[in-house]
Parts: structure tokens; sequence; C-alpha cells
């Protein structure tokens, strides 16, 4: 199996004009032959670094503090993360086993993703504990820039 490749590209006329059009063109070259497919989607950033540092010093650690777990531990912090919000709030389709489901990453998800995690956890927060979490911009965090 081929490792994913990313091309970059600005539609133009009905036509992709590429960001690098040559490593585009060698990339092709170096296909086997035979059928592929091509999927091409809208381009979104990444999550900010502003975002990120929310996440990890305001969502994880009011959970934390609601299930008697300490969130300067790493461990604790990374199992809220990926055992409990993971299960809970990031599950996707699995597409190598058909009707089972796998825990999406945060990091491969979009900015936008990203943002929509963080409003479903406190969502979920609200829910259990009915409290909120203070917003990122009264904090100082820069939610729009890397």
């Amino acid at each position: 199996m081929m490792a994913e490749q990313k091309h970059y590209c600005n539609p133009k006329d009905g036509k992709l004009n590429f960001e690098k059009p040559t490593e585009f063109k060698d990339a092709v070259k170096m296909l086997p032959e035979g059928r592929h497919f091509v999927t091409i989607k809208k381009y979104s950033q990444r999550r900010s670094n502003g975002a990120n540092a929310y996440y990890w010093k305001i969502v994880i650690p009011y959970f934390c503090q609601e299930w008697g777990l300490d969130p300067k531990m790493k461990s604790e912090g990374e199992y809220m993360h990926i055992d409990i919000l993971g299960q809970e709030l990031r599950q996707i389709p699995d597409e190598l086993r058909p009707g089972k489901t796998k825990t999406q990453q945060t990091s491969k998800m979009t900015g936008s993703e990203f943002w929509k995690y963080i409003h479903q956890c406190g969502r979920l927060y609200f829910h259990n504990f009915n409290g909120a979490f203070p917003p990122p911009k009264t904090l100082g965090y820069d939610i729009n820039k890397k």
C-alpha cells in the first residue's frame, strides 16, 4: 500500500493549478500501473497553538478536577483526553473494520473540527457538571493564529 500523498492546488477556470506541479507530475509517474482514485477536498488549516493551549490548560483540567484526577500528571491528563473524551466524543467510522469505530486523533483535525470538538466538550461538561469553561479570549488565548 502506498503512503498517502498531498499535493496542494488552486482551481481556476475549471483547471487545477498545482503549487508544485513538478512534484505532482513526478508523483504520478511513480504510480504503479492499475486503477487509482484521487480525493480532492477544501484545504483547512490545522488548529492554532492558542486552541491547543486552551484545550490542554482549561478543558482537560476542568474535566480532570471533576473526576478527581490531577491534570498536572501527564498520564492522568492523557487518560482524560484519550480514554474518556476520546471514547465519548471522538468516535469515527473505521474504514478498515466496517461497522466498527475508532477514536479520531485531535492532531488530525482541522481548526474548525477542533473547535467543534471543544464545543462538544463544553456541552458534555455542562450536561454532566452544570458548569462552563471560561471563554478563550477572556483568558488571553489567541485562537486564530498558529
